[in-house]
């Protein structure tokens, strides 16, 4: 089993000079230990209420490392911690959306959010604003903010209309203030720095595995599925391994050793450009073995983001180094901007784990 995986360390080769980039360790890094201490967050997030919302559980990146490129992983940080409380009030409106109740609930917990952790200034405070304007339209109330389907006499929330116009403008004045600060490091990413979008498939990455395991699925024997995990135990490269979890994510043979298996390699600090993807298929594996799919399952969005978070600060760590390298840039934008696993959100049988792993496994979306 170990040669069926030989293909894909070439692969990685061919395209990023292989795994000498995961060499990168943590040491004595205190903020990374920081970030690793917060696993305490999960335990929390396993006893809550789900019935609550989750806006004023927010897990920023911290500012405190000392960096070569401090402009630049400033405003990284920057970035992310902007998107972490943003995604974090759309997730709330997600859950509001779902339960069609409890407007004033959710205009409270929206009065605890802080936009301190955004270092920019008028970023800081369009945000603000933002906040400010959602807390006035919630207090506006179920009966505003809620319509009944006349036909199947559902009810929803109309997440448009006279009663979200105000807020509406207020997330556009807070997208163009974002933008302007910070667009200009999606566009000096240009077409040369980044692999074309046809040779990154999973069919041209992991040819032997999706040979070997997806078109098997439906039948594995225990005796392959023994085989890969010794194989992935085994592997010394790190990038070949983040590829063997990440492929063996991809089948319906996962189980809970394989979703912990995700977890060491994003808890290992060490970066490999498959770290978003074993992140992406890590939390919808997550989602199919402890939770579900149906929009009645909750998503342990605070547990995804908590490994999120650890990805995000090690492509910030392996940027620092390589300021170069617009791919890895890319990839760190992408990470951060990636939303929450929704109720209600693109997918329209289920929550959000459906189409996410359409659009990696299927679709092949892997930059």
């Amino acid at each position: 089993m170990k040669s069926l995986f030989v293909v894909v360390l070439v692969v990685l080769c061919g395209l990023w000079g292989g795994g000498d980039k995961g060499k990168q360790q943590t040491g004595g890094d205190k903020t990374y230990q920081q970030l690793m201490s917060d696993t305490a967050i999960l335990a929390v997030e396993d006893s809550i209420d789900f019935g609550k919302f989750l806006c004023d559980r927010i897990q920023p990146m911290p500012q405190g490392k000392k960096w070569k490129n401090p402009k630049l992983i400033k405003d990284l940080i920057d970035i992310y911690n902007y998107l972490e409380i943003y995604r974090r009030i759309e997730t709330d409106l997600d859950y509001y959306k779902w339960t069609t109740e409890g407007a004033a609930y959710f205009a409270e917990a929206l009065g605890r959010v802080k936009a301190d952790i955004i270092e920019d200034k008028e970023i800081r405070e369009r945000f603000q604003e933002y906040v400010a304007e959602y807390i006035k339209t919630m207090k506006k109330g179920d009966e505003e903010l809620v319509e009944v389907d006349e036909e199947e006499g559902d009810k929803y929330v109309a997440v448009s209309g006279p009663a979200f116009g105000d807020l509406e403008e207020a997330k556009e004045s807070l997208r163009e203030s974002f933008t302007e600060r910070y667009g200009h490091y999606m566009s000096e990413i240009g077409e040369g720095d980044v692999p074309d979008r046809e040779s990154v498939t999973p069919a041209r990455w992991f040819p032997p595995v999706y040979k070997e395991f997806t078109n098997a699925a439906d039948d594995p024997t225990e005796e392959k599925i023994k085989e890969l995990e010794e194989s992935i135990a085994k592997e010394k490269d790190f990038d070949t391994r983040a590829a063997m979890v990440f492929a063996m994510l991809g089948t319906y043979s996962f189980d809970s050793i394989h979703i912990r298996e995700a977890e060491k390699i994003m808890e290992e600090g060490r970066y490999s450009v498959l770290l978003d993807l074993v992140w992406r298929a890590y939390r919808t594996a997550y989602n199919l073995r402890y939770s579900g799919l149906s929009r009645d399952s909750y998503s342990p969005n605070l547990r995804y983001n908590h490994y999120r978070r650890l990805v995000a600060y090690t492509m910030l760590k392996y940027i620092d180094e390589h300021p170069q390298d617009k791919f890895a840039l890319l990839k760190y934008l992408h990470h951060c901007d990636r939303n929450d696993i929704l109720r209600c959100g693109s997918y329209s049988v289920g929550n959000d784990t459906g189409s996410e792993r359409m659009s990696i496994f299927l679709s092949g979306d892997l930059l």
